[in-house]
């Protein structure tokens, strides 16, 4: 077998083993450990920049490049050059490996509980823990009616499609788990860096990295969207219409999620802030869309990995023959 057929299988293999890890098994306290230790780096990499470079005319973008470039270093080709070298030495301690990495970066199963919870909290009347819950994603959550929550919860069903399935499941496919780790790593950092009111150039950098990595999750989420919709039987003709006038709204990323979820529930998704109305609603919002958006969301990650994974096996197939 040649390297490039190589590069083909074994990643493939673990990328498969990694989702089928976090759908069935989830993670101890249902957040993965290594999100934790990304989350210390990215807070060490925020204060090193700002440490080394002074606010002055310049220093807020420099800063930036810098957490940017220490980041890609660190996260990204440093582990892929130990992994390789775990593929180099053998190749099942390196498919063992990356699967337990790839394990870390797939949310696909924190949404998923996520919207049961809240789901079943609002059946039983339970609004306030609906409210807690809610919470741990959307702010002024503390008095929110019944339809602000449902609102709220498969907003965030919508929004996490390209960034806890699609993306992760999509760059692991191209550049295994260090690529994976990157990405999560640089939404962590955005994160930390784009809410400084005093130095607002710090963030930039980074958060055109961030956007240039989600636009083609967040296309390509849509579409995948029409294809679980498909499958789930929901309203793709409608999707297609409302990805066609509200795609844009909310943001150039954002909003095409948005839009193709509102089109196939046949709902309208209000959003909070400066997000905007999606959908033209055919009825009015209920307790049965989160676990509507959620299947969809589920749904789409496994159209994902399948979809990529045949890809790339197929790839290995012409390679090899």
């Amino acid at each position: 077998m040649n390297h490039f057929a190589s590069w083909l299988l074994w990643p493939t293999v673990a990328v498969a083993i990694g989702y089928a890890l976090a759908i069935l098994v989830g993670y101890s306290g249902g957040v993965p450990i290594l999100d934790k230790l990304l989350d210390r780096f990215a807070g060490f990499t925020e204060e090193r920049s700002r440490r080394l470079f002074d606010r002055d005319e310049n220093g807020g973008t420099l800063a930036g490049v810098f957490a940017l470039i220490f980041t890609f270093i660190c996260i990204f080709l440093i582990p892929i050059a130990l992994i390789f070298l775990l593929y180099w030495w053998t190749p099942i301690a390196g498919v063992i490996v990356e699967a337990l990495l790839c394990w870390q970066f797939i949310s696909t199963r924190l949404v998923r509980t996520t919207a049961i919870r809240i789901f079943h909290a609002i059946k039983r009347k339970d609004m306030r823990s609906a409210r807690r819950v809610a919470s741990s994603f959307e702010d002024g959550m503390d008095n929110a009616d019944e339809e602000s929550i449902i609102d709220a919860s498969v907003n965030y069903n919508a929004e996490t499609t390209p960034a806890a399935s699609v993306a992760p499941i999509l760059y692991m496919l191209i550049g295994g788990a260090a690529l994976g780790a990157f990405y999560r790593t640089l939404k962590m950092l955005s994160l930390r860096l784009s809410f400084d009111e005093n130095d607002a150039d710090i963030g930039r950098p980074v958060a055109a990295a961030e956007f240039a990595l989600d636009f083609i999750p967040a296309r390509l989420s849509a579409l995948l969207m029409l294809v679980g919709g498909f499958i789930l039987g929901f309203d793709v003709k409608n999707a297609r219409q409302t990805l066609n006038t509200d795609r844009k709204k909310g943001g150039a990323n954002i909003g095409w999620p948005r839009a193709c979820l509102a089109g196939l529930l046949n709902i309208r998704l209000n959003g909070s802030g400066a997000i905007g109305a999606v959908g033209e609603p055919t009825r009015p919002i209920e307790n049965e869309d989160i676990m509507r958006s959620m299947r969809l969301h589920m749904e789409t990650s496994i159209v994902t990995v399948i979809g990529f994974s045949l890809v790339r096996l197929g790839l290995f197939f012409a390679s090899v023959l």
